[in-house]
């Protein structure tokens, strides 16, 4: 049988492991751990390891493709009374419900999102370029 590695991630500390480094500057903290470490970091939280996913592809094999292979934390499963059964807490076919609920909402939301702003987005193009061109965004092509 092979040898396993965990993915590199920040030292921490001998108790709190990363909770402080995060408690500072969570956006920051986690923005640094994947330019320094990839996109897949270990982080250790109050005696808990979790790992950071940053790369679009692995987070769609966790959560789409191989969902059933991973399962939430005992600190979610306990605090499920506090933050509600959604898409944080849930599991299995409950899961799988509310991530399309969630999916369609999104993108009848997106869809109605970008129909409002193509009439909205007329002034910013570019007089005598490209049609589509914005003078503020040089590269956005516009509604097609």
């Amino acid at each position: 049988m092979g040898t396993t590695h965990s993915p590199p991630g920040p030292e921490g500390r001998f108790l709190g492991g990363n909770v402080r480094e995060y408690a500072r500057d969570p956006l920051g903290f986690l923005s640094r751990c994947v330019r320094e470490y990839g996109d897949v970091v270990e982080l250790r939280f109050m005696g808990q390891t979790i790992y950071l996913l940053a790369d679009p592809g692995l987070i769609e094999y966790v959560l789409v493709e191989h969902a059933r292979n991973f399962t939430k934390t005992m600190s979610l499963k306990r605090n499920q009374r506090l933050l509600g059964e959604g898409l944080l807490t849930s599991e299995s076919e409950f899961w799988r419900r509310q991530r399309r609920l969630a999916a369609l909402a999104l993108a009848m939301s997106s869809a109605s999102l970008e129909r409002e702003l193509q009439p909205s987005a007329r002034p910013f193009r570019k007089q005598g370029g490209p049609e589509g061109q914005s003078r503020r965004c040089p590269n956005w092509r516009g509604p097609t």
